[in-house]
């Protein structure tokens, strides 16, 4: 299977350092769902600049706008903070809006979800 192929060439380019090749090797992948299981990856790995080009490719457009708005306020935390959101990873934004000092986009969160009163 191609997509196996290319993901296992991904993922040694990856352990390898050689990012840039990395993402080169995957783009040709359609299957929106692994780049949103990758997308998921980033937030764990905190690695914004990979995520922005998962958005892309699921044809997010919100969620990179969301996220490009979070990185011209200069914290990376929030940015990825941000990208969990749009994710539903909503327990590792708590977090990351924490780290970050973010409290105002922690209540927030916290009202969206039903958990402030």
């Amino acid at each position: 299977d191609e997509t196996r192929e290319t993901l296992t060439k991904f993922s040694q380019l990856k352990t390898n350092g050689q990012i840039d090749d990395a993402i080169d090797a995957i783009k040709s992948i359609r299957n929106t769902s692994i780049w949103e299981n990758l997308a998921v990856n980033c937030v764990k790995a905190r690695r914004i600049d990979i995520a922005q080009i998962c958005l892309a490719k699921m044809g997010y457009a919100r969620g990179a706008l969301a996220i490009k708005a979070s990185i011209e306020n200069g914290e990376m935390n929030e940015a990825i903070a941000t990208l969990a959101v749009q994710l539903g990873l909503l327990d590792d934004a708590s977090m990351l809006y924490k780290e970050c000092g973010r409290y105002d986009l922690l209540v927030q969160l916290y009202i969206a979800q039903g958990k402030w009163t």
